[in-house]
């Protein structure tokens, strides 16, 4: 299975599977695992990634877990760097930062002091900053996600519901 979409109690979680290498733009209103190679932006209110995934991107998240590799930007409330994790040039913004013994890492960080200085992950404004509005248009109106897979599974198809998050069903990605 190289991505999946499940929900434990009231968050729902989207895992990319372990063979599978993904490149794009990923928003999800939920838990994302990451445990094969994701390349792009993405949007959560968690991310992990596990031992043996790699992330090679951006992160906006509410808590960004690191048990694998990670290079690129981070803006999270909470981050935490395991002890297995290897992060390499990598910017990280956020509230608190915990790191066990054991992990490697380079980074340049700024803690924001003030609370709520990191904006908490909403799901509309993720989606409207991945998917600008045109110029005429009244709105925001989703369109397919950008996400593909690039090695393992089978063809991916992703899109993004729209409407309240209520209404709103859970965003399927099946390999």
């Amino acid at each position: 299975m190289t991505s999946a979409t499940t929900t434990t109690g009231e968050l729902a979680v989207l895992r990319v599977g372990p063979h599978s290498k993904q490149r794009g733009d990923l928003v999800h209103d939920g838990l994302v695992l990451v445990e094969g190679t994701a390349v792009g932006r993405i949007h959560a209110r968690e991310v992990r990634v596990l031992s043996g995934g790699c992330v090679d991107g951006v992160i906006h998240a509410d808590v960004a877990k690191f048990m694998g590799s990670f290079r690129g930007s981070v803006r999270a409330v909470a981050v935490l760097i395991g002890a297995g994790s290897e992060i390499q040039d990598a910017d990280i913004i956020c509230e608190s930062m915990g790191m066990e013994i054991g992990a490697t890492f380079e980074i340049r960080s700024a803690r924001k002091l003030a609370p709520n200085a990191v904006p908490r992950f909403d799901y509309q404004t993720s989606m409207a900053r991945l998917n600008p509005a045109v110029p005429g248009q009244t709105g925001f109106e989703p369109r397919r996600a950008t996400l593909s897979v690039v090695e393992g599974g089978g063809r991916m198809q992703a899109e993004f519901p729209s409407g309240t998050a209520e209404a709103r069903p859970l965003a399927a990605l099946r390999g």
